[in-house]
């Protein structure tokens, strides 16, 4: 039997990774734009929800131990039918690298370089991820725990600033679910269950195999959490800062920051959050083309080094025809909410009811995840 090769990502490693999987570009976006003043509510009940859809996720690992999420597929659905969903995961977690460097993109043009081709942006992530994905996991779990305290300490320096600033006023909270729960649950069906927290679903291609496997529910459950909590913090942030203005600016953090003025001389700290963004696309770029690549490895059993040139091309290619402007760029993004719910819950649906079926005709589980 071929031994299972295990990725030496400590647990600090992967909290970090899924918080910044999780909050990653979506820390400055618009988010629960639906539910407007109330954002910050659907955030936060949109994250409980995520804690129950990454035990979800663990049952069913606890099903097909030591597989990773295609050879889970192999294994609940038969090889054939497995290889086919598994091929339709493969162009999901492509799709999902392109709109991850588009993001970058369209940031970058539209604040701080707005003479330099977007391609250029697209391309140089791309080629960051190929390059980590080369040396291995590892590496990105390392970078990511390096670099993930200076994000920390620039949103909390960001909140700071905009409280000395007189920035922050409690009055756009007002009114209180004005408009009822409406609002807050269109903002979390089916776009905030897909965008994250639905998109746990890439990390199964790596934590079935990793060495801390055992320990890493409970840390995988505080890491959404905590995700949940930098969300919120950066929801509340644009709230209280732009009030109703925040629904007209496409990276609202970024206007909010901007209004930040200390003594006269502090101003101008958007690249802190140029850098937040950076890191955090950097890491969901980079496992969504990994999990796309460890796919294209098991179906035709080749190393995916081989393969990450070709595959990067083909995903900054792939970014690039997402839109010709932003506004193209969000609205076909949120129109593929709909169909991620099949990647994000179907199939996974399907594959618990397999697992446990499974389980219950050998007489009942033998390995225990919780």
């Amino acid at each position: 039997m071929k031994p299972v090769q295990t990725e030496s990502i400590s647990q600090i490693q992967l909290v970090v990774l899924i918080i910044l999987f999780n909050s990653g570009s979506t820390i400055i976006l618009n988010i629960g734009e639906e539910a407007k003043n109330n954002a910050w509510i659907a955030i936060l009940i949109a994250s409980w929800i995520g804690v129950f859809i990454m035990l979800f996720h663990f049952r069913i690992m606890n099903f097909f131990p030591q597989k990773n999420l295609y050879e889970m597929f192999d294994a609940g659905f038969g090889k054939l039918l497995g290889r086919i969903v598994g091929m339709g995961y493969i162009l999901y977690f492509f799709l999902s690298a392109g709109l991850s460097v588009r993001n970058l993109g369209e940031l970058m043009v539209n604040t701080i370089f707005p003479s330099t081709p977007i391609e250029v942006f697209m391309i140089t992530m791309i080629l960051t991820s190929v390059y980590i994905i080369y040396h291995g996991i590892e590496v990105l779990g390392r970078s990511a725990e390096i670099f993930f305290p200076y994000c920390i300490v620039f949103l909390l320096f960001i909140g700071m600033a905009l409280l000395f600033s007189g920035q922050l006023l409690v009055r756009h909270l007002e009114p209180f679910l004005g408009d009822g729960l409406t609002p807050i649950l269109r903002a979390i069906f089916p776009f905030h269950i897909t965008l994250p927290f639905g998109e746990i679903v890439a990390l199964m291609v790596f934590i079935p195999q990793m060495a801390t496997q055992k320990k890493a529910v409970k840390w995988g459950i505080i890491a959404v959490l905590l995700s949940g909590a930098i969300l919120c913090y950066s929801s509340l942030l644009q709230i209280l800062t732009l009030g109703p203005l925040k629904e007209r600016t496409n990276f609202p953090l970024l206007s909010a920051a901007n209004e930040i003025s200390l003594l006269n001389f502090i101003e101008r700290i958007d690249l802190l959050i140029v850098f937040i963004m950076l890191l955090g696309i950097l890491v969901r770029a980079t496992i969504f083309f990994y999990a796309g690549v460890k796919g294209l490895e098991h179906l035709f059993s080749i190393p995916y080094r081989s393969m990450l040139i070709p595959m990067a091309i083909l995903v900054a290619f792939s970014g690039m025809l997402i839109g010709t402007t932003y506004i193209e760029y969000k609205d076909y993004g949120k129109s593929l909410s709909y169909v991620m719910l099949l990647f994000h819950y179907f199939f996974p649906c399907l594959l618990f009811v397999t697992g446990y079926w499974s389980q219950r005709k050998k007489g009942g589980s033998k390995y225990e995840v919780f």
